[in-house]
């Protein structure tokens, strides 16, 4: 066999166990596999069994491995080794579990519940892609306090610290036949200082009030190994949020860049380490797993320990490009077989490639080492200047402070002001740090203006100051946005939290406003009514700025934004007919349920174009006679409903009302009933409303509410009409909306006045509405509502 050429490890493996040949090829199972092992070898002691099992299994998957030409058929490989250590590490916990039973009996809580051993793995074990000689990083936790009920009694941190070092000792010990795993326990609480084992209660205080950054790093690779899997998965879940941070921690830069500057201490020590040298295996380990705790608080798609899967899942969502993916996995592939036939040779923990390097060429595929050196060059290129642009600070771009006239007279008046020392400071750096972006830029004046009036809004808050100087990703998606319109400086100053949403990318479930507004509401308490309306404009004010963005990034053209912002609008007039209604039953109880009211949207809301400016033109309907005894209450809920949509809050306010379409206009009822609507628009209305009618939808109704509006409107649009009656009064009518300065109708009535000339003939026409009205002019009535 080919590897029999470079490793004597293997080729030794084959001469003692000839049975391992009739396995190199077609189906493998492990498991199957150590289970015929174990029935064939009775007669070997587990510590023998163990190591002779491990030793041979692993030659044969690394033979198995070489047999094939496709890169990515080595993630099965690194699945398969990590798979045997499982095996192992289960088989030496079942053995030492059995001891401790035989000897101290099990561990009972005070309820009489049994107790629990867990066996976490970390790193590579942990990420599913264990090398061929790696060592096991693990940590030992137990369920809960309690006592063994034996004959000799032990209490629950005594047994389980017993049983942990005997399940190291099954696995660690080097015996005749070398040894199973190197196991390292160094990631448990509090280090090798601390006790071998822990309860479950105790690693989860201990990583919410200790654990350090590196502690995110370490457990976003987790994953169960041996003991009880329900309470390995619960604690899993529980130590989630301390490693994905729902909110941007914004310390995390400053942590990240001494990880990093560790990183390349430890490669100025040892460059041609292809785990820790330049470009290696831990950089690309670093990139990802950084991004990970970046963006994975707010994606649950990027939480995980599957290394390869999430190098995809982060292009997908925009955090890395196509040629940083691509040039990321094929090195991650290339440096991961290449470390493992390192290791093969001699079944050794080493990350250098041995001094002939020949053998090893062939087996990765190479004519000679010369072609094998250059591609490890290639690569390891390629992923060191990613790693170095990763967060890469923008205080770091220049060696010597940049200057400009226009940013030095603003930190002059900084100066003067009353702050903080360190805040002056922090303001100075991420004024100096917009400078190098100017260049990219014509209006310099004007973009200096409207980041001076985001950093006058962030002034004392120090961590919005460091994401600026620290992140080149805020910096150069802020200034971009800024560059484009006022809009987001304004709204930024006004809401400075929404600089965190420039540091998200954008992602497919960013627009599905029902699950959005469950997750806003998880994350955010609701005190009261007051509270529970500054949330609401809270929540239209995140989904309108990140919809704009996705515009202005060419994500999402103008129909799709149009419906974004008219999904939004829709859910919040629900989520408010909602609430005021609960708030009026509080007082005036009555029968009248939340779904007895019709909503009617006209315009930009019937037609899913709604832009920054738009109102609401509704009109509210109850589907029930209005009578002297309920009439009251329908009353002060409609005006709560108007109310709160109207009403400013800190966060701005949701939406201005023109309810001029109602029946009888101003002079009418702010509510009419479902059968005197219906006689309104069949009987009284002017051929102007008609017209309107054309572009409206029921926003806020029952199916059945639905249809009995569908019909009705057919019915009123599809009637016959004189076609110059029809373009003699809806000429009249722009020509009074004119002279009361509301211009620009004159191309929708138009449109308005030809649909119902032809409805009685063609039906259809008033049909798909969203599309007949999506065009140019809707377009450009959205971007003016930006650049307002």
């Amino acid at each position: 066999m080919k590897i029999f050429t470079l490793s004597p490890f293997v080729e030794n493996q084959f001469k003692q166990s000839p049975d391992l040949t009739r396995l190199t090829s077609g189906d493998f199972n492990l498991t199957t596999d150590w289970k015929d092992f174990k029935d064939t070898h009775k007669h070997l002691d587990l510590f023998a069994l163990s190591r002779k099992y491990r030793q041979s299994r692993l030659a044969l998957i690394a033979s198995r491995d070489l047999k094939t030409n496709n890169p990515e058929d080595h993630i099965q490989t690194l699945k398969q080794t990590s798979q045997l250590a499982k095996l192992m590490i289960t088989f030496a916990y079942k053995s030492a579990m059995s001891e401790c039973e035989q000897k101290y009996g099990k561990v009972i809580n005070k309820m009489g519940e049994k107790q629990d051993f867990i066996i976490f793995a970390l790193g590579k074990l942990g990420g599913n892609e264990l090398n061929y000689s790696s060592d096991v990083d693990l940590v030992f936790c137990y369920t809960g306090a309690g006592e063994s009920a034996g004959k000799k009694y032990l209490d629950a941190q005594s047994y389980y610290q017993r049983l942990g070092r005997r399940v190291i000792q099954i696995l660690d010990s080097v015996t005749a036949d070398g040894l199973v795993y190197r196991v390292d326990m160094r990631l448990r609480p509090f280090g090798s200082a601390a006790p071998l084992v822990c309860s479950v209660n105790n690693l989860l205080n201990y990583l919410e009030s200790e654990g350090r950054d590196w502690e995110r790093y370490a457990w976003l690779r987790a994953s169960f190994i041996a003991g009880n899997k329900a309470i390995a998965e619960t604690t899993l879940t529980s130590i989630k949020p301390f490693i994905y941070r729902r909110y941007l921690d914004y310390n995390i830069f400053e942590s990240l860049r001494q990880i990093k500057a560790q990183i390349v201490r430890k490669q100025s020590q040892d460059l041609d380490n292809l785990k820790l040298g330049i470009g290696g295996i831990r950089e690309i380990e670093f990139i990802i797993q950084t991004l990970q705790l970046t963006f994975a608080g707010r994606n649950k798609q990027l939480q995980g320990n599957d290394l390869w899967q999430q190098m995809h899942n982060l292009c997908e969502h925009g955090h890395l490009n196509v040629k940083n993916l691509q040039q990321l996995t094929t090195a991650w592939l290339f440096l991961r077989k290449l470390e493992n036939l390192c290791q093969i040779i001699h079944d050794s923990d080493t990350h250098h490639l041995p001094q002939n390097t020949k053998p090893l060429a062939l087996c990765m595929g190479f004519t000679d080492s010369k072609e094998l050196l250059q591609r490890l060059n290639d690569y390891r290129k390629n992923v060191h200047h990613i790693f170095m642009q990763l967060f890469f600070s923008n205080h770091d771009r220049n060696d010597e402070k940049p200057s400009n006239p226009q940013i030095q007279q603003i930190k002059d008046q900084v100066s003067k002001r009353n702050l903080p020392k360190i805040s002056k400071h922090k303001i100075y750096a991420a004024l100096d740090a917009l400078i190098p972006y100017l260049d990219q830029h014509n209006d310099h004046e004007t973009i200096i203006q409207r980041y001076q009036q985001v950093i006058n809004a962030v002034s004392k808050r120090p961590s919005y100051l460091s994401m600026l100087v620290e992140s080149p990703i805020v910096l150069e998606r802020l200034i971009q946005q800024i560059s484009y319109s006022q809009y987001f400086s304004k709204t930024i100053a006004k809401s400075p939290a929404l600089l965190e949403l420039l540091f998200d990318g954008i992602d497919k479930d960013d627009f599905k406003i029902n699950q959005q507004w469950h997750i806003f509401c998880k994350k955010h308490s609701i005190k009261d009514s007051e509270h529970y309306l500054e949330i609401l404009c809270q929540f239209k004010q995140r989904i309108q700025f990140k919809a704009i963005m996705a515009y202005i990034d060419n994500i999402n053209d103008a129909n799709s934004t149009g419906k974004i912002l008219t999904d939004l609008a829709q859910k919040i007039l629900s989520l408010v007919i909602i609430q005021a209604h609960q708030e009026i039953q509080q007082n005036f109880k009555s029968t009248i349920k939340a779904d007895d009211l019709i909503v009617i949207a006209y315009g930009s809301l019937a037609v899913a174009n709604m832009h920054l400016q738009s109102d609401f033109d509704i009109v509210f309907i109850l589907n029930q006679t209005i009578t002297d005894d309920n009439h009251r209450f329908i009353m002060r809920w409609i005006k709560r409903v108007i109310l709160l949509l109207a009403i400013p809050t800190h966060a701005g306010s949701l939406y201005q009302l023109d309810t001029q379409l109602r029946p009888n206009g101003k002079s009418g009822t702010a509510v009419i009933s479902q059968n005197n609507f219906e006689n309104y628009q069949l009987n009284d209305a002017w051929l102007w409303e008609h017209a309107a009618l054309i572009k409206s939808r029921a926003v806020y109704a029952s199916k059945a509410q639905q249809q009995w509006f569908n019909k009705l409107r057919k019915q009123v649009l599809c009637q016959k009409r004189e076609p110059n009656t029809v373009d003699r009064e809806l000429i009249e009518m722009a020509q009074k909306l004119d002279s009361l300065g509301d211009k620009g109708h004159q191309q929708d009535f138009e449109i308005l006045g030809n649909i119902l000339k032809q409805a009685h003939r063609q039906p259809s026409v008033i049909a798909n509405l969203d599309q007949l009205f999506s065009n140019n002019r809707n377009k450009n009535k959205l971007d003016m509502s930006i650049l307002i």
